[in-house]
């Protein structure tokens, strides 16, 4: 909105970006000429996904857009027992999510916007094969120390993050059964939509790109 004729600016495409030049603003459009492509950094090798039970409001629509700035690959909207948010007509609600990812990732300059997949049941999430490390925030019971789970070398990491009601007994079964390991966020009891949000702070900067600045 404060560039004029002239002035320089990079677009992004799906895996390359551009440096154009203004040529020309009219009520409805603007005219670029393209300077020269711009060399893509490329994925990091960290691969973080996200199982988040839907939150209520716009919420969600707010954790895509910063999970989207903080390199999340994708996302999977769960419902749980005690999900409230029960999403209708999924078809447009699901491009409207990627749309606000699409969007996160253009103004964090990112190449490769997560996806984000259609809310399923956790039950039917619980049988996906996953690789690599996959960790479950559970604010209340006995849980391993998040820095004796984070090795070297680890690339992949899967966790879910419950509703706003907590997990019920069976779903936190089902989970552990399916391999994911009990952490929390220490003696804070965080919103569901927060504390996806934090964990992937802490993985980016222990195992992804923002410990190498």
């Amino acid at each position: 909105m404060r560039l004029g004729i002239g002035d320089e600016l990079q677009v992004f495409g799906e895996t390359k970006r551009w440096l154009c030049k203004i040529i020309d603003i009219s009520q409805h459009e603007i005219v670029l000429q393209v300077v020269n492509e711009v060399p893509e950094p490329g994925r990091i090798g960290l691969q973080i996904r996200i199982g988040q039970a839907i939150p209520k409001g716009d919420r969600f629509e707010w954790l895509i857009e910063k999970a989207t700035e903080l390199g999340a690959a994708e996302i999977f909207p769960l419902i749980t027992e005690r999900t409230i948010v029960r999403p209708l007509n999924l078809p447009s609600k699901q491009q409207r999510w990627n749309e606000i990812a699409d969007q996160a990732a253009g103004q964090s300059e990112n190449s490769y916007p997560p996806l984000i997949h259609s809310p399923e049941k956790l039950e039917i999430f619980a049988e996906r094969n996953f690789e690599g490390l996959k960790l479950l925030l559970h604010e209340r019971q006995d849980v391993e120390a998040l820095h004796s789970l984070l090795l070297p070398g680890i690339t992949q990491v899967i966790f879910v993050v419950g509703p706003e009601g907590g997990w019920a007994a069976h779903e936190v079964d089902l989970l552990t059964k399916a391999g994911y390991r009990m952490i929390n966020m220490g003696q804070r009891i965080l919103r569901t939509e927060t504390a996806g949000l934090a964990l992937l702070a802490i993985l980016q900067y222990e195992l992804g790109d923002i410990k190498k600045q």
